[in-house]
């Protein structure tokens, strides 16, 4: 089961970065906006309960599918490359193990794998 988890995040890995291209994203900004929802983990400054929230609230595929539904839907294209790289960072955190946060252990067990 792990292994099809993070083989999983592989291919949406690759996908999300495929359409961060086919939407016209920037070589340049590719490992920058890769790198942005990690910013979720401030969170944990204000303790486990809301770091793990909003970690959680970065982390699933809702955030960026609703990016490209508001992009596409309002004519907004700057929106629509940062959707699948958003996906993309999902992607690679699944295939390396990270996952969702459980509240009472957020760095030793997520929804991939005991740590």
């Amino acid at each position: 089961m792990r292994l099809a988890l993070r083989l999983e995040g592989l291919a949406l890995f690759a996908l999300g970065v495929a359409g961060y291209f086919l939407a016209g994203g920037d070589a340049l900004l590719l490992v920058p906006l890769l790198l942005v929802p990690d910013l979720s983990m401030l969170g944990y400054l204000a303790g486990t309960r809301w770091g793990s929230v909003a970690y959680n609230c970065a982390h699933v595929f809702v955030v960026p599918a609703a990016i490209v539904a508001v992009g596409a839907g309002l004519g907004i294209a700057l929106l629509l490359p940062l959707g699948p790289i958003w996906a993309a960072h999902i992607g690679i955190d699944r295939c390396l193990g990270y996952g969702l946060k459980y509240r009472d252990a957020p760095f030793r067990e997520t929804l991939v794998q005991r740590v």
